[in-house]
């Protein structure tokens, strides 16, 4: 009897241990599933206050953006750029240097008659703008008068210069240019050749004034004088 009461009490033991281990079994096997499904939800769902109370941080810096630069196209076949156009520089003033002799510059066009214009003044030149410019490619005139209204224009000196004296054009820009009689040539007012009054291929400057007797009838000198000029380096 008494090893039976014995034997029932350690069965009694046993199954309490048993029902004891298997509910700390649950109990671990819960915690364990609880937490890892806890853990995989907080990889998507943002649950700051729950996990600082745990100790767990889920902040994160979000890697840089990187914005790549917009290329520029580059159009297939674009012209070149133009180059800047040239602007023609007037002359404004004349300078007969070894003659302490100057005066002012106007441009002029041509006259109904197809003669080069004048200007109604004896100390004023006249510069045919439609052609080049003293110092450009081709015939650049300039004429002034031999006199004026009873006084004597600055361009009578022109009979009496001699070759290599120096002539100065000043332009609007304030830059100069210096040029050299290279020789003087007279033509009657009525036979003077075409190339002496076009722009023609020969780079050079020429002044022209009336000269010689005063024609009544024709209301005019009787000849023409032409100052042929030159820059240095293109005699």
């Amino acid at each position: 009897m008494y090893y039976t009461n014995r034997k029932k009490t350690r069965n009694r033991k046993t199954k309490k241990k048993s029902a004891a281990l298997r509910i700390l079994l649950m109990c671990v096997s819960l915690v364990l599933f609880v937490g890892g499904a806890f853990l995989t939800a907080s990889q998507y769902i943002y649950m700051p206050n729950v996990l600082a109370f745990l100790g767990i941080n889920q902040t994160s810096t979000p890697p840089p953006i990187v914005v790549m630069p917009t290329p520029t196209p580059v159009p297939s076949g674009a012209a070149p750029s133009s180059p800047t156009p040239y602007v023609q520089v007037k002359p404004v003033r004349i300078y007969f240097t070894e003659r302490n002799i100057s005066c002012e510059i106007q441009p002029v066009g041509l006259l109904p008659n197809n003669a080069i214009g004048t200007v109604d003044d004896p100390y004023i030149a006249a510069w045919f703008e439609e052609g080049p410019a003293p110092g450009e490619k081709g015939n650049c005139i300039i004429n002034g008068h031999v006199r004026w209204d009873g006084k004597a224009g600055t361009f009578a000196i022109l009979p009496s210069l001699r070759k290599g004296e120096e002539i100065l054009i000043e332009f609007e820009n304030g830059s100069q240019k210096r040029f050299y009689v290279a020789e003087t040539i007279y033509y009657p007012f009525d036979n003077i050749p075409q190339h002496m009054l076009t722009s023609g291929d020969e780079d050079k400057l020429t002044l022209i004034t009336c000269h010689g007797e005063w024609n009544s009838d024709a209301g005019t000198s009787s000849q023409r004088c032409f100052v042929i000029c030159k820059e240095k380096d293109k005699n």
